[in-house]
């Protein structure tokens, strides 16, 4: 079962992205409100989740770290719509996927399951029209 470690600032989610993740056969292996480097390291995740949207990190420079630190881990980028050319800006910086907020449950599951499975999803709804 791989272990994934998230990355999520408002706790309110926290228990929904659980469900998710045990739905799509993954296990959470630990998880913080803040991006903690040393925490990620020694969860040994798999996947590291990154919901980075209501912080003030630079999505690419999170990326640049842990391709940097930890290239072993698949970072998935969990994100509501950005501008043109994102998908290509996290794929470019290390990202192993971007799954889009808007995503249903359903969506959400499958998308995980195939990036779990070591699979790439690059949903298109993370980018503006």
């Amino acid at each position: 079962m791989p272990n994934v470690y998230v990355v999520e600032p408002q706790a309110l989610f926290g228990p929904e992205l659980a469900r998710l993740i045990g739905e799509a056969g993954g296990r959470i292996s630990g998880e913080s409100a803040a991006l903690d480097l040393n925490a990620i390291m020694r969860a040994s995740p798999d996947v590291v989740l990154l919901d980075l949207d209501y912080t003030t990190y630079d999505v690419v420079d999170v990326l640049d770290v842990l391709r940097a630190e930890a290239p072993s881990i698949r970072p998935v980028v969990l994100t509501a719509e950005r501008g043109r050319g994102w998908l290509e800006l996290c794929r470019a910086t290390g990202a192993a996927s971007v799954v889009a907020k808007a995503a249903t449950d359903e969506e959400a599951i499958r998308d995980l399951r195939v990036v779990l499975g070591g699979g790439s999803v690059w949903d298109t709804r993370a980018e503006a029209a």
